[in-house]
């Protein structure tokens, strides 16, 4: 049990809840109505002489003790405090003396003395002692008047029973009161949970949201920008046919960033898939990039070709974007090669090329005002949300090998990449 669940459960244990109150209060309704048969025995008995008014009186007595000293009517939470029942239980027992002196009629008021006792008891060996101090009044009463002597162990028999069932009672609530802390604790840790699914759904969201402004918008802009920064660099060197498929590659591309943006409001796949299987999508990726730079992108395939899905062909077109992005912005390549090689359960995306290549420990340099850093960790995470992997080889000056092994069914081990890796080393 937690610390939690054992601090409310304590908490349960030592203040009594609604219930506990309104069962209380049928135990008070108990005494007065022991109280009223016995008043009415007596009055019969002794036909309302002088001994029946002082028995009124000692109700009455009783009464102010517990209900004006004592609000035994509205019980409230400290209704567990040791002296104060101990206080409350002394004005009964002395009551108790008192009527038991007056008739024998009156033993019927230990039903409501014992149910006082066992009703307002803080713990079980209280109500052991406080109990036995009443079966000693009713024994005292009982020889008191002469009874027959030979049903004396009745008040201890009764005694001993009482209490085994205010043991068992005891062990009831205990185990009632613990199933509801742990009850509530669970209702509470459900919540949590709910709160905290809640919350890593909203972060979710929010990465593959940004992933995908990446992946597209971010792209498309910073194709923008290298294409209207090299036309402005070579204005003057431009005859209008260069000019105007520039600017007809600009116009493209931006167009490309408004469906891309309009998709990604609408929640929807890449738009490139609409238009055809994913080597078709990749393959016109390879031309935007070849128009984009002047350098030739080739893709092949090998293997058996089989459909993916629409979570792994957005995985492997994202990756093949990125790549082709990357190798754009800081390649600086006169070749790049994709290939698309299919296995019994494994898919895997190349993208190699012969430009100045980097440190891997740095990264790419600054270009085109931005400085690379988002693009290799989301290519990673997209990845490993498919289950599969990503290995980058480079060595400035030898060019760049991006290798992603993309399990078709699964999650898969890297060998294949590995593999792949070591081919084009």
């Amino acid at each position: 049990m937690s610390d939690a669940t054992s601090g409310r459960l304590d908490e349960a244990l030592a203040a009594p809840d609604e219930s506990e109150i309104a069962g209380r209060r049928w135990f008070v309704a108990i005494v007065w109505l022991a109280a009223a048969i016995g008043l009415v025995a007596h009055g019969l008995d002794a036909d309302f002489d002088a001994s029946f008014l002082i028995a009124v009186v000692v109700f009455g007595s009783l009464a102010a003790w517990l209900h004006l000293l004592h609000r035994v009517h509205a019980w409230t939470a400290t209704g567990n405090d040791e002296r104060r029942v101990a206080a409350m239980l002394i004005g009964v027992a002395g009551a108790l003396i008192a009527l038991l002196a007056l008739d024998p009629a009156h033993l019927v008021f230990l039903f409501g003395a014992f149910t006082l006792t066992f009703g307002f008891a803080p713990s079980l060996r209280f109500a052991a002692v406080a109990s036995f101090v009443v079966t000693l009044i009713w024994v005292g009463g009982w020889i008191f008047h002469a009874l027959p002597t030979g049903a004396l162990a009745t008040p201890f028999l009764v005694w001993g029973t009482l209490n085994m069932i205010n043991r068992v009672m005891d062990r009831v609530t205990a185990q009632s009161i613990e199933r509801r802390a742990l009850l509530q604790e669970i209702s509470e840790t459900r919540a949590a949970l709910a709160q905290s699914e809640r919350e890593r759904g909203v972060l979710a969201e929010r990465e593959r949201v940004a992933a995908e402004i990446h992946d597209t918008l971010a792209q498309g802009f910073t194709s923008i920008v290298l294409l209207t920064q090299g036309t402005a660099a070579r204005i003057g060197e431009l005859d209008p046919s260069s000019l105007e498929r520039t600017l007809g590659l600009i116009e493209e591309t931006a167009r490309d960033n408004l469906v891309s943006s309009r998709r990604l409001v609408e929640n929807l796949g890449p738009a490139e898939l609409d238009e055809g299987s994913l080597i078709d999508s990749i393959e016109r990726e390879a031309v935007r990039f070849t128009k984009a730079t002047g350098v030739p992108a080739t893709v092949s395939t090998s293997g058996e070709i089989v459909a993916l899905g629409g979570t792994v062909d957005v995985t492997v077109l994202r990756v093949a974007q990125e790549a082709l992005g990357n190798a754009r912005k800081y390649a600086r390549a006169n070749r790049v090669t994709i290939e698309l090689e299919f296995e019994a359960d494994v898919v895997t995306l190349s993208i190699v090329d012969d430009g100045v290549g980097f440190d891997p420990s740095t990264g790419p340099t600054e270009i085109a005002g931005v400085t690379g850093g988002r693009g290799l960790p989301l290519m990673s995470e997209r990845l490993e949300a498919v289950g599969g992997e990503i290995e980058v080889t480079s060595e400035v000056g030898n060019g760049t090998v991006v290798v992603a092994a993309i399990p078709i069914d699964g999650p898969m081990e890297m060998a294949a990449a590995d593999q792949v890796a070591e081919e084009h080393e």
